[in-house]
């Protein structure tokens, strides 16, 4: 009897140790205590989680990115089993936990409690250190040995001390996409959560996330600085032009094309009603949360394949327009953001919009100036001819959103510019993606058309594809506002206004020009 005791004593010991040494051991022991009515089902991506998460928290990696579908319990191992397994060695670590709500970063702190609370933990694992008297509470609860957890939002400020680790799960809420909490999180990210560890060069982040946006705090971060994240992404079906390898050595072991990432718990008939519902849903689509690719798939304002092109402009030609969306930085060494200027020239002819040529550039005032109306020498006289507005000097009708540096453009053009020239501030109501649900249907009927052969007309194409998921729109914003400004005179089939006689000044400016904006 005392032998069979013994034996199941050293099991039971070799087991308690294997906790310590395995996050995936200490995992399945207290995934119970989490989930008490749900079978922990076990699969190789979360084997690889473990891997990581492991590496981050002996400071191998110490900033780790993972991307990876809803429902694949990446918060039970990254913001709960993770910091938890680390005060069984470690209990002096000092953790802030975030996320895009406080009630979920309390729900998570709770749910750590609850593991630490436990007598699984407390008397079986026996970590040998003690919860702080008067300090173990919901969003903030402490040890003896000083180490911490505090539950935070990416919504607020962070109060209190510093941290030696920071977990990040879920940042952003999928209805926040459109926003201001879509900047908001990268902001809390960069002025606030950057300064909250105690020795900047330790500094030890984990951000967990299913991507949402190609603007959300892991497109900013991997845009930004890729080479000092440790990324591990997982899409729920296997993509080999985007296998992910990371710098543990770790590579994705799927090999056929679609292979499911976790074909117990989401196989085909669970994911086929997923994609019908997100399929078509831009950024809170299949290809974001469930692919991680949110500037891939069909789910766009504009699909690729509805663009049609034209040879030559019609012969008649009603009204010529330039629209103008300006934004500019200044000149700086380094990076500039945000600062990109989109100046396009629309034709309209009857109930079709004909997109002639298309500027695209990062430029600070004096340059997109210089752009639009040629260099000057000194003393302020013209060099030469040869700006952008020379070339298309007889339209007579240029739009300028009022936004950003509109006012400046609005200024400069109407000293520069001819009396003829009408130079409109325009002053947009709607937000850029309802002007854009309403420019869409009007390339899907082909009602807006492109040149053939133009060199721009490719670039342009991809940020529409992409809009709204991508980080510049200023040609998609130009062209929805060339839209509103003719209204219902386009994508109307029934209506096909003549040209007035004598010739209106556009269509004898067409005939002056022989075409020219024509793609070649």
């Amino acid at each position: 009897m005392s032998q069979g005791l013994s034996v199941r004593a050293a099991r039971a010991e070799r087991a308690r140790r294997a906790c310590y040494r395995s996050l995936k051991s200490y995992a399945y022991l207290i995934w119970p205590i989490v989930n008490p009515d749900r079978k922990l089902e076990w699969s190789w991506h979360m084997d690889a989680l473990c891997l990581h998460l492991e590496a981050w928290l002996r400071g191998d990696v110490p900033r780790l990115m993972i991307n990876l579908p809803p429902g694949h319990s990446k918060s039970f191992l990254v913001s709960i089993a993770a910091p938890t397994f680390a005060w069984l060695t470690k209990p002096s670590l000092r953790f802030i936990c975030a996320s895009y709500g406080m009630e979920l970063a309390t729900d998570l702190n709770e749910a750590r409690r609850l593991v630490l609370d436990s007598d699984v933990y407390r008397e079986y694992l026996n970590p040998g250190w003690e919860p702080q008297a008067g300090r173990w509470l919901k969003t903030y609860f402490v040890n003896n040995k000083r180490g911490y957890m505090r539950a935070s939002s990416t919504k607020t400020g962070i109060l209190g001390g510093h941290a030696d680790k920071m977990i990040i799960d879920d940042p952003l809420r999928v209805e926040d996409i459109y926003g201001p909490p879509l900047k908001g999180h990268v902001s809390w990210f960069t002025d606030t959560a950057s300064t909250r560890f105690g020795d900047l060069k330790s500094a030890s982040v984990c951000i967990v996330m299913q991507r949402i946006h190609v603007e959300d705090l892991s497109g900013y971060l991997l845009e930004l600085e890729p080479e000092r994240w440790c990324h591990l992404c997982l899409p729920a079906e296997f993509d080999p032009e985007r296998r992910c390898s990371t710098d543990l050595g770790w590579t994705d072991p799927r090999k056929v094309k679609g292979e499911l990432l976790c074909p117990d718990r989401f196989p085909d008939e669970v994911l086929a009603p997923l994609k019908a519902k997100f399929g078509s849903n831009g950024g809170k689509g299949w290809y974001s949360q469930y692919q991680q690719d949110p500037a891939k798939g069909s789910g766009r304002m504009f699909n690729t394949a509805w663009w049609q092109e034209y040879d030559v402009l019609p012969d008649k030609i009603d009204a010529w327009v330039v629209s103008i969306d300006a934004s500019f930085g200044e000149k700086k060494d380094a990076k500039r953001e945000d600062d990109f200027n989109a100046t396009m020239v629309g034709a309209r002819c009857g109930n079709r919009l004909y997109l002639v040529d298309c500027r695209h550039a990062r430029a600070e005032f004096n340059e997109f100036k210089a752009f639009l109306f040629g260099e000057l020498v000194d003393g302020g006289e013209r060099h030469a001819r040869d700006g952008f507005a020379d070339k298309w000097i007889q339209v007579p009708t240029w739009l300028v959103e009022q936004a950003a540096n509109g006012a400046a453009t609005v200024s400069e053009l109407k000293r520069m510019m001819p009396r003829s020239c009408s130079i409109h501030s325009i002053n947009p109501t709607d937000s850029k993606q309802a002007r854009a649900a309403v420019t869409a249907p009007l390339v899907e009927s082909g009602h807006i058309l492109v040149p053939k052969g133009a060199a721009w007309v490719k670039d342009f194409i991809e940020e529409a594809g992409k809009f709204p998921n991508t980080t510049h729109n200023d040609r998609v914003d130009a062209l929805t506002q060339m839209r509103a400004h003719f209204g219902a005179l386009l994508g109307i089939s029934a209506f096909r206004p003549e040209v007035s006689k004598p010739p209106t000044e556009a269509a004898a400016m067409h005939r002056r020009w022989g075409g020219i904006g024509q793609a070649r």
